[in-house]
């Protein structure tokens, strides 16, 4: 899924709000090892890739993931509450 500029608003919103259901990113923890996925259908990501050339732009996103993926894991249901809003709040941005 992407989200095409010429799209009309209502059209970008209703694709927007597809991703709300599926956040930027899941974790999961087998072992000692945490395991992030990001989701590359998500609006955030692919703004990422378009315009993050930079490895250290990419580092620190992924040391921001982690934190909160971390967090997630140790409370979930408080982080849960985090990440639902980071997650509108990207897409919001987005749209």
């Amino acid at each position: 899924m992407s989200i095409n500029p010429s799209q009309s608003f209502l059209d970008k919103l209703r694709q927007a709000t597809q991703s709300l259901i599926t956040p930027f990113y899941q974790v999961r923890q087998d072992g000692k090892t945490i395991l992030i996925t990001y989701n590359r259908e998500h609006p955030f990501w692919r703004e990422l890739v378009e315009h993050a050339t930079e490895p250290k732009v990419v580092a620190t996103l992924d040391y921001l993931v982690f934190a909160m993926a971390n967090a997630e894991l140790l409370l979930p249901e408080q982080a849960r509450i985090v990440k639902e809003n980071v997650n509108t709040t990207l897409v919001g941005l987005l749209v």
